[in-house]
This record gives C-alpha cells, sequence and structure tokens, in this order.
C-alpha cells in the first residue's frame, strides 16, 4: 500500500480507496527468437514515461466502523512499537 484517497460519502460514510504506485508497464515488448524457438532478448518495446495509481481495495463505512477499524489499528501499531521500536517515525503530513 502506498496511500489512502477517501472523503465522506453523499450519506455521511466514510469511504476510501487504497492505492498502489508503480511504474507504467510496457505497452508492447518484442523479443527475438532464438533457434531453438526459446524467447531471447529484447529487441523493442514502448514505454510511456509516469507512475500508474492503481487502486487495489475501495471501502465504504460508518462511523461506527470507522471508529471500530481505527481502534484496531491502534492496538495493532502499539503491539508492533512494544514488539520492535521503530527507529525511523513516520511523519504525518
Amino acid at each position: 500500500m502506498d496511500g489512502i484517497y477517501g472523503g465522506l460519502t453523499p450519506r455521511g460514510e466514510i469511504y476510501m480507496d487504497i492505492f498502489i504506485e508503480k511504474n507504467v508497464s510496457p505497452e508492447f515488448v518484442t523479443h527475438k527468437i532464438e533457434e531453438t524457438g526459446e524467447l531471447g532478448g529484447e529487441i523493442d518495446k514502448k514505454v510511456e514515461n509516469g507512475i500508474l495509481r492503481e487502486v487495489e481495495c475501495s471501502m465504504i463505512m460508518n462511523i461506527d466502523m470507522a471508529k471500530s477499524l481505527r481502534k484496531w489499528l491502534d492496538d495493532k501499531i502499539t503491539d508492533r512499537e512494544k514488539l520492535l521500536p521503530t527507529k525511523n517515525k513516520v511523519v504525518k503530513k
């Protein structure tokens, strides 16, 4: 997971999209075919520069479920920090 985007729905529920970011995959890659029939080295490829943000999961929840999720996350963070204290603190934006 690289990030979360979200907000409130018209009904007042909380929505969030959990996403990853990755390099754009090539539109195509052409390879040489060896005399043995095996795939050989790259001959050509078409790639656009950029980063792709891909939503992996979308969630909508009411306020009670959001509070429950927050408590669960807080509990897991506390457990993790007791087990292995973090050296690098994450800066909140």
